[in-house]
């Protein structure tokens, strides 16, 4: 913030082309006594590969001896990659299913070997 002013309110746009984007909370916010101003999204990449998002932040700034407020504007881009996306836990087409049927498997057969171990300790300890 330049010298001399106070900032009265701030906007802020985050766009991409190939993102679905959600405001979670009014984009518009004064300080109102705060030394930090938060915003919060909610972001889901709609394709793969090198993807960019647009952050622009409009302020407006007002002198502290009081006069007229003015606007100024921040703008950057965030360069991210996206290398898998589905909205999910699990990605359709990602999963190795043979990991996960030997994973399966494992976990039945061995309930019952713990199970029997868990009675041999109960009758050696009677």
């Amino acid at each position: 913030m330049p010298d001399g002013f106070k900032l009265t309110e701030a906007k802020a746009q985050l766009v991409g082309a190939a993102f679905e984007v959600k405001e979670l909370q009014d984009p518009t916010q004064k300080p109102e006594g705060r030394d930090r101003i938060n915003w919060e999204w909610s972001v889901a990449p709609h394709q793969q590969g090198q993807q960019t998002l647009s952050l622009r932040i409009d302020l407006m700034i007002q002198p502290v001896n009081g006069g007229q407020p003015k606007p100024r504007d921040w703008t950057d881009h965030l360069f991210i990659t996206v290398h898998g996306f589905g909205g999910g836990l699990i990605d359709i087409g990602k999963l190795p299913i043979m990991p996960l049927i030997t994973s399966l498997i494992g976990s039945f057969l061995s309930v019952p070997f713990l199970y029997t171990l868990w009675k041999e300790r109960q009758r050696k300890e009677t």
